[in-house]
């Protein structure tokens, strides 16, 4: 089973880089267990960033460390943990009535068509029956805008999901108010990566 704490995101990775390439370049500093970079099921383009699953969560705190801005193709890569939430502005959609089809990674790679998800989850229960939920973090308002905007009510593995603002986990609170949003947009280090013209999966 896939261990989000030990998994780097890696990102402003160059259209050459390949699940081979990170493979071996982490290798140099950890064991690697997987390498995930999600692709267009059409152009088998990926949208310029991955997950590398190492050994435990310590390789992971090494691998950042030494890895990290290191140029891979002429760009810094920039890399986290996939579970770091520091970079989290308040733009946290959660997901629901997904299938049990759906894993973190492909809830992931949907997403990141509307901005760069700084984190993302999946939640499935022992119930065979129920549908499984999930959380997307975006870093900036505009692609969970968009996002909520584009997937609210669309199909996902040929069934229906709905998209919304998440619950804050102390006051119950739904993310995506206004307060959030004036504070992340005086953030000097704030640079949202949109793509305005996804287009969402058609229903079958």
């Amino acid at each position: 089973e896939h261990n989000q704490d030990a998994t780097a995101y890696v990102g402003n990775l160059d259209p050459q880089v390949t699940e081979d390439i990170l493979w071996e370049l982490f290798t140099q500093v950890a064991r690697v267990q997987s390498v995930y970079i999600p692709r267009d099921k059409i152009t088998t383009a990926h949208s310029g960033y991955g997950f590398v699953e190492l050994a435990n969560e310590t390789a992971v705190d090494y691998a950042v460390k030494i890895l990290n801005n290191c140029r891979l193709y002429g760009r810094c890569i920039r890399m986290s943990k996939a579970s770091h939430k520091d970079e989290n502005v308040g733009a946290n959609l959660f997901v629901g009535n997904l299938s049990r089809t759906v894993d973190n990674y492909l809830l992931g790679s949907i997403f990141s068509g509307f901005g760069r998800v700084v984190y993302s989850s999946v939640v499935h229960s022992d119930d065979q029956t129920r549908p499984g939920y999930g959380f997307v973090h975006y870093d900036c308002f505009e692609a969970s805008d968009l996002a909520i905007e584009s997937m609210d009510k669309q199909f996902i593995e040929n069934q229906q999901v709905s998209v919304s603002y998440a619950r804050k986990k102390d006051s119950g609170e739904l993310h995506g108010s206004p307060a959030e949003r004036e504070i992340a947009a005086k953030n000097p280090d704030r640079k949202p990566h949109i793509i305005p013209k996804f287009q969402p999966p058609l229903p079958p």
